[in-house]
């Protein structure tokens, strides 16, 4: 790998690590403070990214599949 994609991965990666954190803090601080309609909302926020996610994904995989029926030997 160069330098330059490597440095890319690891600041990807602290970003992730850093948004989860964030969130972790956030759920601990709601609960102790009862805030259960931050924890709801949180809750519903995740899911909306999740199947967002796996909508994405499942339409990704079947444009590959398609993609790759139409490329034509050589």
């Amino acid at each position: 790998m160069r330098e330059h994609e490597i440095k890319k991965e690891r600041n990807s990666q602290m970003i992730t690590i850093l948004a989860i954190l964030l969130l972790f803090t956030i759920v601990l601080f709601a609960m102790y403070l009862n805030k259960d309609e931050i924890l709801i909302e949180l809750g519903k926020i995740a899911g909306y990214i999740f199947g967002g996610g796996i909508t994405g994904y499942g339409l990704g995989l079947q444009k590959a599949k398609t993609d790759a029926k139409q490329v034509k030997p050589c």
